[in-house]
């Protein structure tokens, strides 16, 4: 057995034979142009060292046709015809498909790239009412003796970001929230920091510009900034690099590079005006005081007013924790996506049943002195006044006695039904008679007596009805039946008048009014769905 050395060739790397597999190994109908050796055609090989491979002239048995001789291509002139079929072989260079995009195999159609969706972030987010808004809204309650939905309250609450709060909780402890002063809420510290003295250096600082002595100098020419027609002083003056470094951090740093910022933006010119404009410009500095200190302290640059605030007061306005509180206007400007899909996702599940709104009303309320309570279809109301239902009439007068009678019999009844009721039709063309004004003028009278003693309920559509009854100790389960079966007596379309009405005064700080002085009442707001457990009591 000889030596396995002895089997080598001493050759370069791109001269040495490879085991790679022929081209057409596993074609089957692969041309048959016979054994090549690449390495005696006077030029490297493909496969080694990641050259081309000299193909020698075109003319000259450099390439065999189909028979696998090695004469000249056929056709004429000794030029292979790749156009028709079958003729000299397959062809090696790409086809060129002269087709469209449109009229390509929907396989050949490269679709665009799709971004990947963002996944919510792991925290548990709570609404709560804004206490300003919520504040107001119970004062105009408490000033009305009408009732309005709850749930219908709750939703006007989340019509504007000012109206409610956010309180974010990350799920995982390790992973603390941040919080620059009030604002947004983010995971990383490093996005609210590096925006904090962007946002938040008004409130600390006051700017001040004061006159100074111009520059000295006979100067020709000064350079300007063709985007933003900024002067940037002569080339000579000392200034000159600080203005031009300056503007390139706050206005170009992210779109180009320096030099390219200075090939592109900076031109010089010389102009008298030019050079006047730029002396009246750099006569007038302005200089920074602080707002918190006893003594102000005073900065020249706006770089030395950042250092000042990053050590002063970023490391008091910037904590962590777990759970954080920022409001709705702050929330649709948190900086992470992950943590703003969540945002959007809990306001999306709010807004369809905001039970975290009525969690917070209804214990707003209750410290303010309103009362909640349940009516029809086990929906929540609230209102200024306890409801209260009379047991029997006969400790009333005649008019009030009538009126409830008459809301037992046609519960959810208008005022104008019942004002057709109990004083009947009258012709609008005729005139008022003095008996049917003092008729209509008691009317009214007893009906203010009665919603004002929460003997009968006046809902924010207009519509009256009596109070549920007290449920007793022992026969809790047929009363409610008896509740339900009462309640079956509302048509869908009364229910649907009421949920469709006003639902709760305005939230907003200034209430508009009318020439009589009482405080107008918004429009329609989502209507009330929401029933509580039936195992609460029904009067709040």
């Amino acid at each position: 057995m000889s030596d396995p050395l002895l089997d080598l060739k001493f050759l370069p790397d791109w001269l040495k034979e490879t085991s790679t597999p022929p081209r057409y190994a596993n074609y089957q109908d692969a041309p048959d142009h016979g054994p090549r050796d690449r390495s005696s055609r006077g030029g490297p090989s493909r496969q080694g060292g990641g050259l081309r491979d000299s193909r020698g002239p075109r003319d000259g048995g450099g390439r065999r046709d189909a028979a696998g001789s090695g004469g000249p291509r056929s056709g004429q002139g000794g030029r292979r015809d790749d156009r028709s079929g079958g003729q000299g072989g397959p062809r090696r260079g790409p086809r060129q498909d002269s087709r469209g995009p449109s009229d390509r195999r929907p396989e050949q159609q490269r679709s665009a790239p799709s971004q990947p969706e963002t996944l919510p972030a792991p925290v548990k987010i709570h609404f709560l009412p804004e206490p300003n808004a919520a504040a107001n809204i119970a004062k105009q309650i408490r000033q009305s003796a009408k009732a309005y939905p709850l749930f219908g309250t709750a939703r006007m609450f989340l019509e504007k970001p000012e109206r409610h709060a956010l309180r974010i909780t990350s799920t995982d402890a390790a992973h603390l929230l941040h919080q620059l002063d009030h604002g947004p809420v983010g995971f990383d510290s490093s996005l609210l920091d590096r925006n904090a003295f962007r946002s938040l250096w008004t409130e600390y600082y006051k700017e001040e510009a004061t006159e100074v002595e111009p520059p000295k100098g006979n100067y020709t020419s000064v350079a300007l900034c063709r985007s933003t027609g900024h002067l940037l002083g002569p080339t000579n003056h000392h200034a000159y690099q600080v203005a031009l470094r300056r503007l390139y951090e706050e206005r170009f740093s992210r779109r180009m590079s320096f030099a390219e910022f200075q090939r592109e933006e900076v031109e010089v010119v010389t102009s008298e005006q030019a050079v006047a404009d730029w002396k009246a410009e750099v006569s007038k500095q302005t200089v920074y005081h602080t707002l918190k200190e006893d003594e102000p302290i005073q900065f020249k640059t706006l770089q030395e007013v950042e250092v000042h605030f990053r050590k002063t007061y970023l490391p008091k306005l910037l904590k962590s924790a777990t759970t954080l509180e920022c409001s709705g206007k702050h929330a649709r400007e948190i900086p992470e996506r992950a943590l703003l899909a969540a945002a959007r996702e809990a306001f999306d599940k709010e807004l369809a049943y905001p039970g975290g709104l009525v969690h917070g009303l209804r214990a707003f309320f209750d410290e303010q002195g309103l009362q909640v309570f349940k009516h029809r279809k086990r929906v929540l109301y609230v209102s200024a006044i306890r409801p209260k239902r009379a047991t029997a009439t006969a400790g009333f007068a005649e008019g009030p006695a009538t009126l409830l009678s008459i809301i037992g019999e046609s519960p959810r009844i208008s005022k104008r039904d019942l004002a057709v009721k109990i004083l009947g039709a009258v012709d609008a063309t005729e005139p008022e008679t003095p008996e049917h004004a003092a008729r209509k003028t008691q009317l009214a009278s007893d009906l203010h007596y009665l919603v004002h003693t929460g003997h009968v309920i006046e809902f924010a559509d207009g519509r009256l009805d009596l109070p549920l009854a007290p449920t007793p100790a022992n026969g809790g389960k047929a009363q409610a039946a008896a509740e339900d079966d009462h309640a079956e007596d509302t048509t869908e379309d009364e229910l649907g008048a009421e949920e469709a009405a006003p639902a709760a005064p305005h939230a907003d700080e200034h209430t508009e009014t009318h020439p009589e002085g009482h405080a107008e009442l918004p429009e329609a707001v989502p209507a009330e769905t929401h029933a509580e457990p039936a195992a609460e009591t029904h009067n709040g």
